[in-house]
């Protein structure tokens, strides 16, 4: 009881500007700290979507290595005057269904496919009265929100049977920068008829 008393009657302790010191230390750290905070989500927000863009390419060419590597009658059709790929559709029969079907890319949304078309249609005229029959190539939910495929263009080969597609990328919506390409992909075609 005696050694309890003798701490109450110590005024000992810190001084104002030891206090003052202290607390400018604690200040300068938070500053840094919360300075570091944003660029560190940032990095990490930049791999995961360096990421995504790789399986998002492999996965696009994997889809169109499965579209086109049993295809026949392939057809490119660019519009009047040239167009780069987004106007560009593709025109093949499949080997399992013998199914005409179309792809198309859209600017910053990715490869589409329509299947059981007629061919006096128009890509524009059909989407609009029956949107169903499209269908991703590669689905929104492998496609994350804020990445989408690119092409420069589609160039298709009949003597050799070999459909390119021209410096194909995944990119971020308003950036020109590439996360992922792979620049002339080539699938041989094989008419299964």
């Amino acid at each position: 009881m005696k050694s309890f008393r003798r701490l109450l009657k110590n005024r000992s302790g810190f001084t104002l500007g030891e206090v003052m010191i202290c607390m400018l230390i604690l200040l300068l750290i938070t500053a840094v700290v919360a300075g570091a905070i944003p660029a560190a989500g940032n990095a990490y927000r930049n791999a995961v979507d360096a990421a995504n863009a790789q399986t998002l390419l492999s996965t696009a060419i994997s889809a169109l290595r499965d579209e086109f590597s049993t295809a026949g009658l392939v057809s490119v059709t660019v519009p009047e005057g040239g167009g780069d790929a987004t106007t560009c559709t593709v025109t093949y029969r499949r080997a399992a269904t013998y199914s005409l079907t179309r792809l198309r890319l859209v600017a910053e949304d990715g490869f589409w496919i329509q299947d059981y078309v007629d061919p006096d249609s128009t890509w524009e005229k059909t989407k609009s009265e029956d949107p169903k029959s499209f269908r991703r190539l590669v689905s929104r939910e492998t496609a994350t929100a804020n990445l989408y495929l690119d092409c420069d263009g589609i160039v298709y080969d009949a003597e050799a049977g070999v459909i390119t597609f021209q410096n194909l990328t995944v990119k971020r919506p308003g950036t020109a920068q590439p996360l992922a390409s792979a620049d002339g992909l080539s699938i041989r075609v094989i008419d299964p008829s």
